[in-house]
């Protein structure tokens, strides 16, 4: 995967993304983009800059359209990306399986934002599930993404978060993906450095947050039978979704 790779940065990057969690890291990446037209600033960690959206309007292509004139978009999967063409790839919140013939094209990988302490939650619903367990702390991973699972590459680089009380889902994301912004930028710079370092997860010690569907009856509130921090949790966990169900 890293042969005739750059030693250090400037990257040229392509990001994938969609949703209120992946902007912050976007726009993250896009203020490094515009360091490079400032005079004397030369800690820029990006040099060239593509986004890669769904076809559906998202925060991430509406961002992209207001920002044409320094962002190229590609509507996934029609990529017309040739091996070179970019160093690195990050990825945040897009929820596509990427093949290995893709990855590969990448020579320092495709890094995924993650907003938990992988290997604990892996999925696409870290943030309610961290809720609902009652978890003190979580954080931010960055991996290297392999093909066919999702959150199971090697970890280059975390940062832990404590909860704030009575946090929702909608307030933990916000954290989360500022950290996840400040962290991907860090990471890039550091990377040549962190590549040596990088840990592979325990697989033994993983839990898994899958998808939540409002008709998902584990996830209802039973008034008779939990308790009021069960149920505080679900609120807080679940409001945007499925609050409203009940057991009778």
């Amino acid at each position: 995967m890293y042969r005739n790779a750059k030693h250090g940065p400037p990257w040229k990057v392509l990001f994938f993304g969609t949703d209120h969690f992946s902007l912050p890291i976007l726009k993250a990446l896009h203020v490094e983009l515009l360091k490079k037209y400032l005079p004397f600033r030369t800690d820029s960690v990006v040099s060239r800059l593509e986004v890669v959206t769904k076809s559906s309007p998202n925060d991430v292509s509406r961002f992209v359209a207001e920002n044409s004139t320094d962002l190229v978009h590609h509507v996934w999967p029609d990529l017309d990306i040739t091996p070179g063409k970019f160093d690195v790839g990050v990825i945040a919140s897009f929820g596509k399986l990427i093949p290995k013939k893709l990855i590969d094209m990448f020579p320092r990988g495709i890094l995924n934002v993650h907003p938990s302490l992988l290997p604990r939650w892996r999925g696409c619903a870290p943030i309610p599930y961290t809720i609902l367990a009652g978890d003190q702390v979580t954080g931010v991973t960055i991996q290297q993404i392999r093909p066919h699972r999702f959150d199971v590459g090697p970890i280059v680089s975390q940062t832990k978060v404590r909860l704030p009380p009575a946090v929702t889902s909608l307030e933990l994301c916000d954290l989360l993906s500022m950290e996840g912004a400040n962290l991907i930028v860090e990471t890039l710079r550091d990377l040549q450095h962190l590549e040596d370092v990088e840990v592979d997860q325990d697989d033994e010690s993983a839990t898994y947050a899958p998808k939540i569907h409002s008709t998902d009856v584990r996830l209802w509130i039973d008034w008779n039978n939990e308790t009021c921090k069960q149920i505080d949790r679900k609120f807080r966990a679940l409001q945007d979704l499925v609050f409203s169900n009940c057991l009778q």
